[in-house]
């Protein structure tokens, strides 16, 4: 376990069954994906565009194993923070309150500049940044 960030489901984020719309787990975990940033010492505006670099995001994958419910505190956690020459890849997990596996979940970023886009090595500020940050863990 890398880092852990928490979310209450709102009514908002709901079908008319109650449960989490299934988009909604990919945009919780961008959450703790920032937070992460904002954690390791990064700026976010720096991090998220303000940089000469940037990092999209060219893969998401989530596998669904239980329903969110509205209310509940869900906990969604890095596990894995892996570094390439030019990508970062993460894997979360979401927990419901009572501990149980809800989704996983995993996302690569691959850092870019120019025009057109051309992948770099991860800039050294953000290597470090991370490196530190799983380093204490």
């Amino acid at each position: 376990m890398i880092f852990t960030w928490h979310h209450t489901v709102r009514f908002s984020e709901v079908d008319p069954a109650g449960i989490l719309f299934f988009s909604r787990v990919a945009e919780h975990c961008h959450a703790a994906y920032e937070a992460l940033v904002a954690e390791a010492g990064l700026s976010i505006p720096a991090y998220f565009g303000g940089s000469s670099w940037k990092a999209p995001i060219v893969r998401w994958e989530v596998d669904y194993r239980a329903p969110c419910r509205l209310g509940e505190r869900l906990a969604i956690t890095v596990t894995s923070l892996e570094r390439g020459r030019s990508s970062l890849t993460l894997l979360f997990e979401v927990q419901g309150p009572d501990g149980t596996l809800r989704s996983r979940a995993k996302m690569i970023a691959v850092f870019v500049e120019g025009e057109p886009l051309t992948a770099i090595a991860v800039p050294d500020e953000v290597a470090a940044a991370f490196d530190r940050l799983v380093g204490d863990r």
